[in-house]
């Protein structure tokens, strides 16, 4: 009996040589983890210590950006995008452009002739325009409205409609979006009193919906074979299995998500708790909120900018005439350029997206890695600092 009380002693003391097993309490938590921090109002939580860790990707995207300015130039020098809309006359001359810039319209009396036409100041009585063409038509032939009607008539009223629409609407619009702001804010409250409440009721809603969607699926199958039992000869069986096939599918994803809920109950915890400190963060950095809404007008910004420079470098080609044929022709070297501006507006744009994801990680973990003061209030923290 001795002999195992001194064996579970020695098996709790470890092997010979080696210091006992501190006991539970104050200096195993130091030993642990270390002294606590004691409240510092000037702590920058962990992006004190932080440094660019991706130094030749980041020169890279900078001659990427200058290499695109580059060939943006010289697409502005070069090229000119009224030569993708404006029509050619039979001698590669532009209406409307340089010198036919009194003459806008091309009139071509055979348009069987694609090749054929001069540039006009005005369309001959008869003739209809049509994208700066004479087209040898009359607006009131009925065939002529017909085809008109169907095609770019519908176009110009849907952009009609559109921008009337928007015309008379924007103010309502606009409040609608500080409505929804207001509900965000609404919501992020709610979340910071009642996470759990609101995310198992989210769940168990999600269940509820697909059950009800299952048990109508099956009442509709149901009827369905009751009335091929009463009326077989206008209704078939095949519909009543197609809709029990489905039912069954809609209940099989039913019990695979309730599995997955059982299986993820510690993580819906965890997801809690940090939608919990997510809601107190944003109540304290209400602003960045407004950070979304300024990354896309930089995007729409950028992206105007950057489809005005490729329009001006697919329209900086030289114009070929071979007798009857005009030909428009683009040098190999600006196409790869044209790939090359597709390949960076990309780049771009998911820059831009992991910007605005970066900054609003560092000031979420800067507002949390930052200690409370006496009053339990924390410093916040600067969330426009871009984390490149």
């Amino acid at each position: 009996m001795a002999k195992n009380k001194q064996e579970v002693e020695m098996g709790q003391q470890g092997p010979p040589g080696t210091a006992p097993p501190p006991k539970k309490g104050k200096g195993t938590q130091e030993r642990d983890y270390g002294k606590p921090l004691p409240y510092d109002p000037e702590f920058k939580g962990p992006m004190g210590k932080r440094s660019c860790t991706d130094i030749c990707c980041c020169f890279t995207f900078l001659i990427a950006i200058v290499g695109f300015i580059i060939i943006a130039c010289f697409g502005f020098a070069k090229g000119d995008p009224r030569r993708m809309v404006y029509p050619l006359d039979q001698f590669g001359q532009f209406c409307g452009i340089g010198n036919q810039s009194a003459r806008p319209y091309l009139y071509n009396p055979d348009i069987t002739n694609t090749s054929g036409g001069d540039c006009v100041a005005q369309c001959p009585n008869g003739s209809t325009i049509v994208l700066g063409r004479c087209l040898p038509f009359n607006a009131s032939n009925p065939m002529f409205q017909e085809l008109l009607g169907s095609t770019l008539g519908s176009v110009t009223n849907l952009v009609s409609r559109s921008v009337a629409d928007l015309t008379n609407t924007w103010w309502l619009i606009l409040i609608f979006v500080f409505a929804a702001m207001i509900l965000s804010f609404i919501w992020i409250c709610l979340l910071r009193c009642f996470a759990g409440f609101l995310v198992w009721l989210s769940i168990l809603g999600v269940l509820g919906a697909l059950g009800a969607v299952t048990a109508l699926v099956f009442w509709q199958g149901s009827e369905k074979a009751i009335a091929a039992t009463n009326n077989p000869s206008q209704n078939s069986m095949t519909d009543a299995y197609i809709i029990y096939a489905i039912g069954g599918v809609l209940a099989l994803i039913w019990v695979i998500i309730l599995f997955i809920i059982f299986a993820m109950c510690g993580r819906i915890r965890l997801a809690i708790q940090i939608l919990k400190e997510t809601s107190r963060a944003v109540g304290s950095m209400v602003l960045i909120v407004f950070l979304p809404v300024w990354m896309f007008i930089i995007i729409a910004l950028v992206a105007v900018a950057w489809l005005a420079s490729v329009l001006f470098v697919l329209s900086s080609g030289t114009i070929t005439v071979n007798g009857a044929n005009r030909s428009f022709h683009l040098s190999w070297p600006m196409r790869y350029l044209a790939i090359y501006c597709l390949f960076f507006f990309f780049w771009m744009m998911w820059f831009i997206r992991g910007m605005t994801q970066l900054t609003i990680a560092g000031a979420i973990s800067t507002w949390y890695f930052t200690r409370e003061d006496d009053k339990g209030k924390k410093k916040i923290p600067e969330i426009g600092r871009a984390h490149v």
